[in-house]
């Protein structure tokens, strides 16, 4: 597998794939009611407009300090463009998600060539679990995106890092830190110091080290937390100690969630993954043989270190929610498009056409299984009650 650089007409591929996205889901987002969970993060933006107060994120008059601001903010924005409607809440998700589609292909294009990169595209807006997620309103949207940028950032700076890679690199820590905290900051930088590790690239940490990325880190990240601290004295304690690390070893005060059970964990990776869910397997042994050596394609195996650290956190953590694999998808999608791309290249592969057979089959049973994964899924939150219903159809 050869390394392909950028060439000249080579973004036309991905915006290709953003104008399917856009075709795909502004229609499904325009009419989608808005659930329990997600009902929250429209409210609060538009409490925060009507009282004139963009500093605290307020629900029903007291403040939430569970947060960070980002997603608020956004929301915020389109708010004060349309109104403060439902509509208008999804205008912030739809953008993130074809921005995460966008950068799939950009890092997919520089790992593994156009086609993989576009065909890895194509998965992800065509998988069950990056539609349906991107019909709610989630933080978890935004931390995707930035970790995306992170190691967007990583796969181009890779020959040369310089101070300016360092800012960017930083730049999107500082978008998933202010999306969901600590965890925005924790998956590309184990991803960097692992990547560096196995490649044996120690240069490569200068993206995370780099002191003037630090400072924009600092200038974008800090002023907001400081005045929340001074408008709410034990904000920092509560939001960091609390809802970061006490919250990652289940020990919140208070408990709000039923940690989800490992293997259903894991069970939904697969299922967010489908149709191409059944392709997955295969594809992975057949990356990881494909991608040992020269160096331009084992660099590709940053894409299952990508997608074990997210999985990993989240099997080790005490608190975890079925969609919370959700950051993994774009890199097991581009695995997928890879096996995609290297079996329209062979004719006589016939591995996929046994797995898409067993995807029909599949299919057959969706009305069958859709109950029992509403009562799985019900079992950690209520929220899904009646939900599957809805999405039936879709799936359909």
């Amino acid at each position: 597998m050869a390394l392909a650089h950028p060439r000249r007409f080579e973004w036309l591929p991905g915006l290709s794939l953003v104008l399917l996205g856009l075709a795909l889901y502004l229609p499904a987002l325009w009419d989608w009611p808005l659930s329990r969970a997600e009902a929250m993060y429209a409210l609060i933006p538009g409490q925060m407009l009507a009282s004139g107060d963009w500093l605290t994120p307020t629900l029903n008059g007291v403040p939430y300090l569970d947060k960070p601001p980002l997603l608020y903010w956004l929301n915020l924005a389109a708010y004060g463009l349309l109104g403060a409607t439902a509509r208008a809440a999804r205008v912030a998700t739809l953008a993130i998600g074809l921005g995460e589609v966008w950068l799939t292909y950009v890092i997919g294009r520089r790992l593994l060539g156009v086609r993989p990169a576009w065909l890895g595209g194509f998965v992800l807006l065509t998988c069950v679990g990056f539609f349906t997620l991107h019909l709610q309103i989630l933080t978890d949207h935004l931390v995707t995106l930035g970790l995306l940028a992170a190691l967007a950032v990583l796969v181009y700076a890779d020959d040369r890092p310089s101070w300016r890679g360092a800012v960017l690199f930083q730049i999107a820590l500082a978008v998933g830190f202010l999306s969901k905290g600590l965890i925005g900051l924790a998956f590309p930088v184990l991803i960097l110091v692992g990547d560096a590790w196995l490649r044996r690239r120690p240069r490569l940490l200068s993206l995370a080290l780099d002191p003037r990325g630090w400072l924009v880190f600092l200038a974008l990240t800090v002023p907001w937390f400081w005045a929340m601290e001074q408008a709410h004295p034990g904000f920092l304690r509560h939001h960091l100690v609390n809802e970061q690390f006490l919250r990652f070893l289940g020990q919140r005060h208070p408990p709000d969630i039923i940690p989800f059970p490992l293997p259903g964990f894991w069970l939904f990776l697969f299922i967010w993954l489908l149709p191409w869910g059944l392709v997955l397997p295969e594809a992975l042994y057949r990356f990881w043989r494909g991608t040992a050596a020269p160096e331009p394609a084992r660099r590709a195996r940053l894409l299952l270190l990508w997608a074990a650290v997210v999985m990993g956190f989240f099997s080790i953590s005490s608190t975890r929610i079925e969609y919370y694999s959700l950051p993994a998808l774009p890199a097991l999608a581009l695995v997928v498009g890879w096996r995609l791309a290297a079996a329209l290249q062979n004719p006589r592969d016939r591995s996929l056409p046994l797995a898409l057979l067993a995807l029909g089959l599949l299919g057959l049973a969706v009305g069958i299984l859709l109950p029992y994964l509403e009562q799985l899924c019900a079992a950690n939150r209520r929220e899904f009650f009646g939900m599957f219903p809805l999405i039936q159809p879709i799936a359909r």
